[in-house]
């Protein structure tokens, strides 16, 4: 019965680098019943090799780790810009709440923190860019923010 060249590779090659583990593991197992025994080594088990050279007690201590791993010591986030550390320094923005949205075939209006604004319009520290039907977008400080409809339940 032959193979061919195409059921070779589909089904040998795969197999390859299991079969060099197997074959590697059988050596190092002979070489260690050979190594330190005189005589002939056919009469001892592979086992009672092992359980030889595996040590009588073992402790086990938690892996403790003291201060800050050195390669993150000095190293800035390369996705924060200055200007992002800036604004994440400055003082905390007053916190808005849409409680409403009105769209109709006209207008796009929402309620901001209790007061109607259109699309385009200014409040006290945004500009709403954008209205949507469950969330808007204003701009604040030259980013853009997203208010989502806030629900009462």
């Amino acid at each position: 019965m032959s193979f061919s060249v195409r059921a070779v590779r589909k089904n040998v090659l795969p197999a390859a680098p299991g079969i060099c583990l197997v074959l590697g593991v059988m050596v190092a197992v002979y070489f260690a019943l050979c190594r330190g025994k005189e005589g002939n080594t056919s009469q001892v088990s592979i086992s009672a090799v092992i359980l030889e050279k595996l040590p009588v007690e073992v402790t086990l201590e938690p892996l403790r780790h003291v201060g800050k791993p050195r390669m993150y010591a000095n190293v800035k986030d390369p996705f924060v810009s200055p200007e992002m550390e800036a604004i994440a320094d400055a003082e905390e923005l007053p916190q808005l709440r849409l409680t409403m949205i009105i769209i109709d075939k006209r207008h796009k209006m929402c309620r901001v923190n209790g007061k109607l604004y259109t699309e385009g319009e200014k409040g006290p520290d945004f500009l709403v860019k954008f209205i949507g039907e469950e969330k808007v977008l204003i701009e604040r400080r030259g980013r853009g923010q997203w208010l989502f409809l806030a629900r009462n339940s």
